[in-house]
């Protein structure tokens, strides 16, 4: 299979908003510090061929320490664990610190090369790779030695050891490797699987990190100090706040990174963050709503410029798969209490998508508007709620806990589903909030809850968005007609074919009312001092591989 026919996922929505245009519209965002940011992923929809801002015909200028927002703290940089509560800092680390093969940016679906330097199909269960030359940190015990097919090999059997996040590539599809020299690796899988390339499988940023060999089982360098091949360097931090990323002089792009290094400032508070902007002291602000974007181009004019995507990540209602929500008719009933567009104007003053069980920014993949499975599952009906619900005996006179995190507006969230649901005759109550952590692993990671809402991270391929229906999951929910779906488009390496059965297993999580009930997709917003150059928006994730941003200042 040739590299440009990797085309495992389709064309994404992604509407770049001039600065005159952005101060013309009536609606925003009020996104808070959540998913993506939590974990320094990208997000935004992406288009064909993504952007490079501002100026990308300027002349790159070497030097300089780009400074950025940190929303969290970290424990530690060990990529391995219980997968949720690796999740975090396994991202991080793998997008700054460890080097890959590939990366599939979401924009165009195709396979872009890293480390890797020939990809070969040999058939639908073997996919041979040879390595370009590459040298890991100078650092002991590792000291700058070759990249090794069998530091991934020994990465991936580690990271396949661990308790996963939801579905997982590596414990359910990966059989094997084989390592023939130094510079090559064979993958071998239990079955066909069209979507091997994207990053919720073999091209994950986190799973997919090479790591060397020798300190796969040293807790201590993992923890504080991890060693990798990647561009940036671990330079120094504050107990995982204040991190310095210093630029790896040996990597295998002669000449870049262009900048010395990234310099992340710990701001939690939104209100404080906006305020370090404005005295650049970092460079760059995201999950701006559109009052705050106006004031800041009100106060600094063109010394800034504006990005705005529909993002991929999504709010979501999960179900826990037991009585009384083991019922479809029981889980129809809730769907129908939940005013999607009530929730999407409190959290996001009206400006987003509506999600169905595939998030809208994965344009190609989702249902049509007018699909009716899709007009169902968006439909707002709160007398024939209750009704279904009636005659589903549900019991109105048990309590319902809803549990929530506290940040990302999920506070916001469960306020307004509470009160939906309560409208109908659904007795809610409110814990307090979770810390993230605590959430994460005594919450969703262990399915211990009645009901939780969220917000996802923004995922790059339709793959991971619906196999939260795959047993199995955080709900306990199995489905065999679902099930059966998902694998159909799983299998499915014509891609057309792919985007059909990709549908109908969407309208078999709706027609058999999946207990995970996705509610819209905001749409992000985010300002850039103009001496920020280089930067690569509309990508995706893929944007946190950029090695080519540089300071004109």
């Amino acid at each position: 299979m040739a590299m440009s026919d990797n085309r495992y996922f389709g064309r994404y929505l992604r509407q770049r908003i001039s600065r005159r245009r952005l101060l013309q519209t009536t609606g925003g965002t009020a996104l808070g510090a959540a998913g993506v940011a939590v974990v320094g992923c990208g997000d935004g929809g992406g288009s064909p061929s993504g952007s490079s801002t501002p100026d990308p015909a300027g002349t790159p200028r070497p030097g300089g320490i780009i400074k950025l927002r940190q929303i969290n703290s970290y424990a530690n940089f060990n990529p391995f664990g219980p997968g949720i509560s690796a999740l975090i800092q396994g991202l991080f680390v793998g997008f700054a610190l460890y080097d890959h093969l590939w990366y599939v940016p979401t924009d165009t679906g195709e396979v872009i090369p890293f480390l890797a330097d020939e990809i070969e199909t040999i058939d639908p269960l073997t996919i041979r790779v040879t390595m370009h030359d590459a040298v890991f940190h100078d650092k002991p015990p590792v000291s700058g030695r070759p990249v090794r097919s069998t530091d991934l090999k020994a990465s991936m059997e580690k990271f396949a050891e661990q308790v996963p996040f939801g579905f997982s590539w590596l414990q359910e599809v990966f059989d094997h490797a084989d390592t023939p020299d130094d510079k090559t690796i064979v993958y071998h899988q239990k079955q066909p699987w069209a979507w091997f390339f994207t990053s919720s499988n073999a091209g994950s940023p986190w799973t997919s990190s090479i790591i060397p060999e020798e300190v796969l089982d040293n807790q201590d360098i993992l923890d504080k100090d991890p060693i990798g091949s990647g561009k940036w360097v671990l330079a120094g931090h504050d107990g995982g706040t204040n991190v310095k990323l210093r630029k790896f002089t040996n990597w295998r792009e002669a000449g870049r990174p262009y900048v010395d290094g990234v310099d992340y400032i710990f701001a939690p508070d939104p209100t404080l963050a906006q305020a370090a902007f404005g005295a650049k002291d970092i460079d760059r602000i995201a999950d701006l709503n559109n009052i705050q974007l106006r004031d800041l181009e009100n106060r600094f004019g063109d010394e800034i410029y504006v990005d705005s995507d529909l993002s991929r990540r999504y709010r979501t209602l999960m179900l826990k798969h037991e009585p009384p929500f083991d019922n479809p008719d029981v889980v129809h009933g809730i769907n129908l209490a939940i005013n999607r567009e009530e929730i999407k104007q409190v959290l996001n003053l009206g400006d987003g998508e509506l999600c169905g069980p595939l998030p809208p920014a994965h344009t190609r993949f989702v249902l049509d508007d007018d699909d009716p499975d899709l007009v169902e599952y968006f439909r707002h009906d709160p007398q024939d709620a209750r009704l279904m619900l009636e005659a589903a005996a549900f019991p109105f006179d048990q309590e319902f806990e809803l549990k929530y995190w506290a940040l990302d507006q999920s506070p916001d969230l469960v306020q307004v589903i509470a009160r939906q649901l309560r409208e109908v005759g659904v007795k809610v109550s409110l814990p307090g909030a979770e810390d993230l952590t605590a959430w994460l692993s005594n919450t969703l990671g262990v399915g211990n809850f009645q009901m939780t809402a969220f917000t996802h991270l923004p995922y790059e391929d339709p793959s991971l968005p619906l196999s939260f229906y795959k047993a199995p999951n955080f709900m306990g929910y199995e489905n065999s007609e679902v099930e059966a779906a998902y694998i159909a488009a799983a299998e499915e390496f014509d891609e057309e074919a792919r985007i059909e059965k990709t549908k109908e297993a969407q309208r078999a999580i709706i027609r058999n009312w999946g207990p995970q009930l996705n509610l819209y997709s905001p749409r992000t917003f985010a300002a850039t001092w103009d001496y920020y150059q280089g930067q690569v928006l509309g990508r995706g994730s893929y944007g946190l591989f950029n090695s080519g941003a540089w300071l004109d200042n």
